[in-house]
């Protein structure tokens, strides 16, 4: 073909650019992939199951896949979906209310889902002020529940009330199922197995604080919250010998609050248990502080459903968490509590029921469906917030698919990622990422339940360029540790960071 016009070699040019441009792109995926698969090769996982998908975020196009379309337990990356979803649904501005409310007769404690009140983490962060002598206020910061307690305590006071009928506790934003069938019942005492309620309170976690004492056995000092009517039996020793160590470990039967603490106790120590029915121990927490306040306290009861909704006049404060406060605490921090909430919560948004495990996972479903189309809703098959169920199932193509499509998005996006820890900085990998290329930033979840261990994430380059990657590690063999899945992880994600491309500004342009 012979070129005759200037127009035609240019046309020519451009075509075979772009070709050749593609063709590039192309060998650069394939390229990636295959340095991932052998990377997977030598992670020397035994039978171990794993998944990988990588996606430019700005095209949305994959860039690499092994089993990518393969059903996976997520463990804690399925947060990664509840709080999209979540911050999808409700926007960057929402609040979790919590209220007390007078209609003369009953105080009323009006629960909102919100998982962050009373939270010791952020108890630890807060300012408030005391009044002084001179009309002026000072201000502290830092509380504690019981501090935290006393102050709400003190604004019923302030608000003129002398004497209460009934107190009632208003959970019903949320079932009274406190607990998800899936979770291991012999685990039901631990921090991340906390129960979840329309009322929430100190991360619904008693923390015990034992002494060795001077008798034959040790003794509780005190509990946050001061709770002076719960069942504690106490079985641990006192031993001091020289081969003595100081453990301590404290049991509760599903369903109820009697405690057991055992261990060897020789030195003080402190343990955390959850708290079961934490609506109820609410109401018993208000009641206890607001008589030794001096304030008549009839009969504590929940709310039932011929009650009224928020009757009465409200006492001020209101208690408020924003949403990027919880999404923070939900995935920085990785709290099964906050996850399970936010689920919940959305349930209660979008059906108007009672929020519910049944109606949250139908809501994330449906906010999938809504940011990614019928084909990836169809392979995510949710069935807590948190991950901590082990009948969740999600891939690493729609892992990618949603964190690109929350990534590209100029309202949520910045709020998501901020939310995500950072490698070699916060949460859960604050100690990983060693070997990242300068000016790469990694937002991104961890994931680990028995015999799983996921990470996926946004990978940033100096430039702004992102991909967001999924590593989804299932049925570790017992012999293998967790710490070569992670090191795979890792690997892919430096891999990944290594060939984010540069962006190149054509010749002639601004």
């Amino acid at each position: 073909m012979v070129l005759k016009t200037r127009f035609q070699t240019l046309l020519y040019l451009a075509l075979t650019t772009v070709a050749v441009g593609l063709a590039t792109g192309i060998a650069d995926a394939s390229d990636l992939e295959q340095r991932i698969r052998r990377a997977v090769e030598k992670a020397d996982l035994g039978g171990t199951v794993v998944t990988v998908s990588v996606r430019d975020v700005e095209t949305d196009r994959p860039l690499a896949g092994i089993d990518e379309d393969r059903p996976m337990i997520p463990a804690s990356n399925m947060k990664l979906f509840t709080s999209g979803a979540a911050l999808h649904r409700f926007g960057p501005d929402h609040l979790a209310r919590t209220e007390l409310r007078f209609d003369g007769r009953r105080l009323w404690f009006v629960g909102g889902g919100d998982p962050a009140l009373g939270d010791p983490v952020l108890l630890e962060e807060t300012a408030w002020p005391v009044a002084v002598d001179d009309g002026d206020a000072v201000v502290h910061r830092g509380l504690d529940i019981d501090l935290f307690l006393d102050l709400m305590v003190d604004s019923i006071r302030g608000s003129g009330i002398d004497s209460i009928e009934e107190l009632v506790v208003d959970d019903r934003i949320f079932d009274r199922v406190h607990f998800h069938p899936d979770w291991p019942v012999d685990q039901l005492d631990k921090t991340y197995c906390a129960e979840v309620a329309g009322v929430n309170l100190h991360l619904n976690v008693l923390r015990i604080h034992a002494h060795p004492g001077s008798g034959s056995r040790p003794e509780v000092r005190r509990t946050e919250p001061a709770a002076p009517w719960l069942d504690l039996t106490m079985t641990a020793t006192r031993r001091t010998g020289r081969k003595d160590t100081t453990t301590i470990g404290v049991s509760r039967p599903a369903g109820r609050n009697q405690f057991r603490i055992y261990g060897n106790i020789g030195e003080p120590i402190s343990v955390q248990v959850t708290l079961s029915d934490m609506p109820t121990i609410v109401g018993e927490l208000l009641r206890h502080r607001l008589r030794k306040a001096g304030l008549e306290v009839g009969s504590v009861r929940l709310a039932t459903a011929e009650d009224p909704v928020r009757p009465g006049r409200t006492i001020e404060p209101t208690y408020g968490t924003p949403i990027s406060t919880l999404l923070t605490r939900c995935n920085t921090n990785s709290v099964n509590l906050y996850a399970e909430a936010l689920c919940k919560l959305l349930g209660h948004d979008v059906e108007d029921d009672p929020g519910s495990w049944a109606n949250g996972t139908r809501a994330i479903r449906m906010v999938v469906h809504e940011r990614l189309g019928s084909e990836h809703a169809s392979a995510f098959q949710p069935a807590d917030g948190s991950g901590l169920s082990r009948k969740n199932r999600i891939t690493a193509d729609t892992t990618t698919a949603w964190l690109a499509s929350l990534a590209r998005d100029p309202e949520l996006g910045p709020m998501y990622l901020e939310s995500l820890a950072e490698v070699g900085a916060t949460g859960t990998v604050r100690n990983r990422g060693a070997g990242l290329p300068q000016g790469v930033r990694v937002d991104c979840k961890t994931g680990y339940i028995n015999g799983v261990s996921c990470l996926s994430g946004v990978v940033t380059g100096p430039e702004g360029r992102q991909r967001a990657f999924s590593v989804l590690c299932n049925e570790i063999p017992g012999g293998v540790p967790t710490r070569r899945a992670k090191n795979l992880q890792d690997e892919i994600v430096r891999l990944v960071a290594e060939d984010l491309p540069v962006r190149r500004t054509a010749i002639g342009s601004d």
